[in-house]
């Protein structure tokens, strides 16, 4: 990442638990900047910020790897992380959940977005316990960083009992899976389950 080095890059760190504001004021940056991209972990999480941008009148882009649609005149893309464009230069990029950079798969892509992303400004969202992993990576690198810390808005309440699937599932209940085979394989047996 060589012409990156040549860049005086700064990092924003939005750190905290779920739920706390870190993407969202992550987004109101990206949102004032003449050119910027959005990095997500999932392809639904692209498409969500790819329809908030342009909801907002920011002309965005969406390239996931599965979708690609081309807004005519776009100054900003939402992509999964593996699609960052290394050779894009923006002035703002948004780089989401990335406490998976730990991620013994897919956490080189995080690692490339932070190596590699020519950016003037890069928002890092992440739960705590990232932050060390970030600091090193960001200062090996010889840019600058601060740390914005945030709590959750409304308390997070641990349900006292087991949850079993799929006869724990209430009605208004999402359930998050990471791969397509999960997502088969609860639908398959949720379907099975009536």
């Amino acid at each position: 990442y060589g012409s990156t080095r040549t860049l005086n890059r700064h990092f924003v760190i939005h750190c905290g638990g779920t739920n706390s504001g870190k993407t969202y004021n992550a987004l109101e940056a990206l949102k004032k900047s003449p050119k910027g991209v959005y990095l997500a972990p999932l392809r639904l999480l692209a498409l969500e910020i790819f329809q908030t941008l342009n909801q907002a009148g920011v002309h965005c882009t969406l390239s996931t790897g599965e979708e690609d649609i081309v807004v005519p005149g776009a100054t900003h893309m939402s992509s999964t992380i593996e699609k960052l464009n290394l050779d894009e230069f923006y002035d703002t990029a948004v780089i989401d959940e990335a406490q998976m950079i730990a991620d013994i798969q897919r956490g080189n892509a995080w690692t490339r977005a932070i190596f590699g992303v020519k950016a003037k400004e890069i928002h890092v969202c992440c739960s705590p316990d990232a932050i060390p992993l970030l600091k090193t990576l960001i200062e090996d690198c010889k840019d600058t960083f601060e740390v914005h810390e945030y709590q959750r808005n409304t308390p997070l309440i641990v349900e006292d009992t087991q949850f079993k699937f799929p006869e724990s599932i209430q009605p208004g209940d999402a359930l998050v899976a990471f791969s397509k085979r999960m997502v088969l394989s609860i639908s398959i047996t949720k379907i099975l389950s009536f």
